[in-house]
């Protein structure tokens, strides 16, 4: 059933995206996929869900930027769900030869900054939701966020998203949780993005 959603109150944080002309190639997409957060890197409270992370990414037009492409030299995606269910994250990485990092990496914040509707598959639940700029430390060459939040079963959730740029990759991560979130030893979007960095390095 669709939800109606709420607009967060945050402020920007875009970091503008160096000149990255260096030629070569990014990693390829088994790199990447090793890569990927696992339930040990967030203190084992999280279990994998793929399928979760692929609805999400299959049927969120202002993701289209992330998606599959040939122009890319890898890419790949996880899903990681606290049994209870909430928080969720998905995590998203592509890399490109040469600047293509750097154009992706506007593309993709030009695509949310520009989004309306946020729209999505969670779970077997359609949500739709305003996002706008949020403020979070910034991380990699160069990192954007953004969040909204939206109405479900009668209670209140929140999704963010983190664009990141480091080197030839594009890092993306989706963070959903409800409102007010949940307890803190799950994490939250800032230390999330910060373990996905860290371990792509």
């Amino acid at each position: 059933m669709p939800t109606t959603g709420t607009t967060g109150t945050t402020v920007s944080s875009t970091t503008a995206a160096p000149d990255t002309t260096a030629g070569g190639s990014g990693p390829d997409s088994a790199a990447l996929a090793a890569g990927m957060l696992a339930p040990v890197d967030l203190g084992g409270f999280y279990r994998i869900n793929d399928p979760y992370a692929a609805a999400l990414l299959a049927t969120a037009p202002c993701l289209a930027g992330v998606g599959a492409a040939q122009v890319q030299d890898g890419r790949a995606f996880t899903g990681l769900i606290v049994p209870g269910g909430h928080p969720a994250v998905v995590e998203v990485a592509v890399s490109f030869p040469g600047s293509g990092s750097a154009e992706v990496f506007q593309s993709v914040n030009a695509a949310l900054t520009s989004c309306t509707s946020f729209s999505a598959d969670l779970g077997g639940t359609e949500v739709s939701l305003p996002i706008v700029p949020e403020q979070v430390p910034a991380v990699g060459d160069a990192s954007a966020a953004y969040s909204g939040k939206f109405s479900v079963a009668g209670g209140s959730e929140s999704l963010q998203v983190a664009v990141v740029l480091d080197g030839k990759i594009v890092l993306l991560v989706v963070y959903i949780d409800t409102v007010p979130p949940s307890n803190a030893i799950y994490g939250d979007l800032p230390s999330t993005v910060g373990a996905a960095i860290g371990k792509l390095a």
